[in-house]
């Protein structure tokens, strides 16, 4: 049975490996989330934040009382003047925003729930 246990700690070490990676990425990301998050609430619409297993952030922002269009132009400028902004039309709308050390988040509009 010996060989079962080393099965155990192999899979252990690389799901503890898996931990650390994604805590290191926590750490490295915290202060851009931390500044987006303050540029989105300089807006006037409300977002929450979301994080999944793998430590991705997404702000779901709702759509506000101007039009559509404005308001995710409006959010583009806010962001754009401080980092990469990438737009993505199609069935949702989101701006992928990314900050020249390789971090990034992604900022989904109207779907905030």
């Amino acid at each position: 049975m010996t060989a079962y246990r080393e099965l155990v700690n192999r899979v252990l070490a690389v799901k503890q490996a898996g931990l650390e990676m994604g805590l290191a990425k926590v750490r490295e990301q915290e202060a851009f989330i931390y500044r987006v998050a303050a540029l989105l609430d300089k807006t006037s619409w409300a977002y929450v934040v979301q994080m999944d297993t793998d430590f991705n952030v997404v702000f779901r922002m709702e759509t506000g009382l101007v039009a559509f269009e404005h308001q995710v132009q409006a959010v583009r400028q806010m962001l754009a003047a401080e980092f990469d902004v990438v737009a993505a039309i199609g069935s949702t709308t989101q701006l992928t925003v990314c900050h020249a050390a390789g971090n990034e988040c992604t900022v989904v509009f109207g779907e905030a729930s």
